[in-house]
């Protein structure tokens, strides 16, 4: 991603509606260099980041705090453009004493979004903490919690754009482990994944929604780069805000974001659906260097193995997950229950549009959205659906897909044991395959060249 071209970016100011004074202030903070360079200070490291997405180096005056930020928006495709340390703005608000004030500040950054523009200020929540007690009419909380600065808001407020406060709490130290984690893929892309490879992976992945990471590597060794690409690519699924992919044993990887919602949802609403194939419970079978074990105890931070000759070992979680991210250590899928096969095979048959659309009339009846397009008779029937379904198999998301009951006979067409048998065959022969699929693109060109001859 680039930054915007002029006529770009007049053409999103008029999307919105901006005024023309509004254009000219962002065009200003567009032209202008940093207004002043930033420094540290007493346990605090600066960073200088030369952002792709920018084209330039931007400042972060904390290495914890505002870099958090940079990152955030060197990678999310909502933010457009953001600027560091742009124009000083007037902040006017009564001082502690009650006297009226006014002061220049400079916000760390500056944002233009899909749907708006804005300043953005980051600081510790210690920090927040101290300025609310000196400066309470500066920064404060809302009723919700949320840090404020109210003077900063008005004068946001006088141009259309906003003003935020991001506090250190708020930061999701997963998804920035995870970012850091797939940052070579953003700087230098792999290049064209060959589409045959890409299919095979996605089409694997979707037969076995909830695939732990590290089995899909284990299952195709050669591909490991290209597993993470497409996850960055997000052409595979996973959920970076909450699993950390340097944990790929008890992280889900799933073919697009509306089948992880939907098994998600599966486990809130009805049967547990845990579906990973690395499940660190009591009872899980485990091979250790060859040697079979049994998770005898399954704590939060610690874990008791059993040998076959009773042999009792305790290991740390964390140990416990090095081993198996080494290849010395091996937890053994769980058979899902009938209940968990089912859902599984329903859900197969549904296809993305209609899962989609099933988290779709999820999120109304829940009461998270609603749309002016559905009418309460809609709704009426889609809750009913939802409270017929999880009386006839104990779980109503199915219920929302779309003609779920005319869709036919759900038994399996394949036994499970054929499936996990094509599973293991491709994924053990598939350069082999590969091959042979072009030797025969090869013959089948030579045949038609001699036909037209």
């Amino acid at each position: 991603m680039t930054r915007l071209s002029e006529t770009e970016f007049h053409d999103w100011a008029f999307r919105l509606g901006l005024s023309q004074s509004t254009v000219s202030l962002i065009t200003h903070i567009r032209s202008s260099e940093p207004s002043r360079r930033v420094g540290g200070g007493a346990g605090n490291v600066t960073v200088r980041f030369p952002s792709k997405k920018m084209g330039c180096v931007i400042q972060a005056e904390s290495h914890k705090v505002s870099f958090a930020g940079v990152i955030e928006y060197e990678h999310d495709k909502a933010i457009l453009e953001y600027y560091d340390e742009s124009l000083p703005i007037k902040l006017n608000y009564k001082a502690k004493s009650g006297r009226q004030i006014g002061v220049l500040h400079t916000p760390d950054y500056f944002l233009i979004q899909e749907n708006g523009a804005g300043w953005e200020e980051w600081k510790t929540e210690e920090e927040l903490n101290r300025l609310a007690e000196d400066m309470p009419n500066r920064y404060m909380r809302d009723e919700n919690g949320q840090w404020r600065c109210p003077p900063g808001e008005e004068y946001a407020s006088e141009h259309g754009l906003a003003y935020t406060v991001r506090s250190s709490s708020g930061i999701n130290w997963t998804y920035q482990r995870n970012l850091s984690f797939l940052d070579d893929y953003w700087r230098h892309p792999l290049a064209d994944i060959p589409e045959d490879v890409r299919e095979t992976l996605v089409s694997h992945v979707a037969r076995n929604e909830g695939i732990d990471l590290d089995t899909l590597r284990r299952q195709f060794p050669d591909q490991v780069d290209k597993i993470a690409a497409l996850i960055f690519q997000e052409a595979l699924y996973c959920d970076l805000e909450n699993q950390l992919l340097i944990e790929p044993q008890t992280t889900s990887i799933f073919s697009n974001r509306d089948a992880a919602l939907a098994y998600s949802r599966l486990s809130e609403v009805g049967h547990p659906t845990k579906l990973t194939s690395t499940i660190i419970e009591a009872g899980a079978a485990v091979d250790w260097d060859g040697k079979p074990w049994t998770i005898a105890n399954a704590g939060e931070s610690r874990l008791a193995l059993l040998s076959q000759d009773n042999e009792l070992m305790e290991l740390s979680k964390t140990d416990f997950l090095a081993l198996v991210s080494s290849g010395s250590l091996f937890v053994h899928s769980p058979e899902p229950t009938e209940a968990q096969a089912e859902i599984r095979e329903i859900l197969r048959n549904a296809g993305p549009a209609d899962i989609a659309e099933a988290n779709r009339r999820y999120n109304i009846i829940q009461g998270n959205s609603t749309p002016s397009d559905v009418s309460e008779r809609t709704v009426r029937a889609w809750k009913a659906s939802f409270r017929q379904a999880k009386e006839a198999n104990g779980n109503g998301y199915l219920g929302l897909l779309p003609k779920t009951k005319e869709r036919g006979n759900r038994a399996k067409r394949i036994p499970s044991a054929i499936h996990e048998l094509m599973d293991t065959f491709i994924s053990e022969n598939y350069e082999t395959l590969k091959q042979k699929r072009f030797l025969s693109l090869m013959v089948s060109s030579c045949n038609n060249a001699n036909y037209w001859a």
